[in-house]
């Protein structure tokens, strides 16, 4: 009898980290499952468990798991049933994902500010709302920008429509938006 097979093995709760209801299909959560690995196993007949796996599957794939490992264990035993290992791991992309949303907001309820600080002087801002309020387009802001000489910010050649958009939006929002 190997290590694998001598570990206790336990019912897996309602919800396990895959978010499946997997006892409710009458699956198995084995012990050494762990945040980013489940192995389930359940002792049935073929048509039942394929059934059964590609439910786990489909909810899975909701959830960013993928299967990784399908396992036939001991073979079939005398009542036509056979033992089947399905192993689950969280994708790469959702546990990166994760673990950048959570840093990110840890750094941000510490009052860091993210992302690139605005580099539009307050007092061009300030002209574009003006301009705005008076009933210019932004296109025509950005011209008349351009033809003053006004440097943009991250020092293109030329002022256009969607950056004037931009800035004006920055300008008039409020604190709490």
């Amino acid at each position: 009898m190997t290590a694998r097979q001598s570990a206790p093995r336990r019912v897996a709760p309602a919800e396990s980290a895959l978010g499946l209801g997997a006892a409710e299909l009458g699956w198995a959560l084995a012990s050494r499952a762990t945040g980013v690995q489940q192995d389930f196993w359940r002792r049935a007949s073929a048509p039942v468990i394929l059934a059964e796996i590609a439910t786990l599957v489909e909810a899975a794939t909701e959830v960013k798991w993928s299967l990784v490992r399908l396992r036939l264990e001991s073979g079939q035993t005398a009542s036509g049933g056979v033992t089947v290992t399905a192993t689950f791991e969280r994708r790469l992309e959702a546990t990166i994902g994760a673990a950048t949303r959570e840093a990110l907001a840890r750094r941000q309820a510490a009052g860091v500010r993210l992302g690139r600080r605005p580099l539009i002087p307050e007092a061009v801002l300030a002209q574009i709302a003006r301009d705005r309020e008076a009933g210019k387009g932004y296109s025509r802001i950005a011209a008349e920008l351009q033809a003053a000489g006004v440097p943009t910010a991250q020092g293109g050649l030329m002022w256009r429509a969607s950056t004037v958009r931009a800035a004006h939006l920055r300008a008039t929002r409020t604190p709490a938006e």
